[in-house]
C-alpha cells in the first residue's frame, strides 16, 4: 500500500478471491463470522460492532457497487463513523458514512447511507476497505 496512514485499513481484494489484510487476526475473524452472515463478507470489527459487505456487479445496471452491513453486538447504542475506501486498477475513492445503531441493531442499504457506487465510469471495484472506524457508546 503506497499511502501510509496512522489508521489501520483492512481491504478485501475482489480480484480472484485474493484477500489482503493489514490486521493479523482479520483472516481468522473472517472465517469465524462467515457462517453467521451467509453471502456477506467480513470486513472489520471494533468494540463489538462488525462490518460486512456484499459486492454487486452492475449495481445500477452499469457500475459496480458495494453494500455495507453494520452489526451492533452491544447491549447499548453506539454512534459510528468511518470512511469506506474503494479502489479500481486506476483510482481510489473514499466515502464518509456515519450514523447510530441501537443495542443489538443491524443496519444496511441505501436508506442507511451504506450503499456505494464509487466509480461512475464503469471501472471495476477491486478492493474494499474501511479507515478511521470510530465507535462511541451512547448512554441513554
Amino acid at each position: 500500500m503506497e499511502r501510509k496512514d496512522k489508521n489501520r485499513i483492512i481491504k478485501r481484494s475482489l480480484n480472484k478471491a485474493l484477500f489482503l489484510f493489514f490486521v493479523a487476526d482479520a483472516f481468522a475473524l473472517a472465517q469465524e463470522f462467515a457462517p453467521l452472515h451467509g453471502p456477506w463478507t467480513f470486513l472489520f470489527k471494533k468494540d463489538s460492532v462488525e462490518a460486512y459487505f456484499i459486492y454487486y456487479t452492475r449495481a445500477d445496471n452499469t457500475n459496480d457497487g458495494v453494500v455495507i452491513k453494520l452489526v451492533n453486538n452491544n447491549d447499548y447504542a453506539v454512534k459510528y463513523n468511518f470512511n469506506a475506501v474503494f479502489r479500481s486498477d486506476t483510482a481510489e475513492v473514499e466515502n464518509y458514512a456515519e450514523g447510530y445503531l441501537k443495542a443489538n441493531e443491524i443496519k444496511t442499504g441505501s436508506k442507511e447511507g451504506l450503499f456505494f457506487i464509487p466509480f461512475k465510469d464503469g471501472n471495476s471495484i477491486l478492493e474494499v476497505g474501511i479507515t478511521r472506524f470510530r465507535i462511541t457508546r451512547i448512554n441513554k
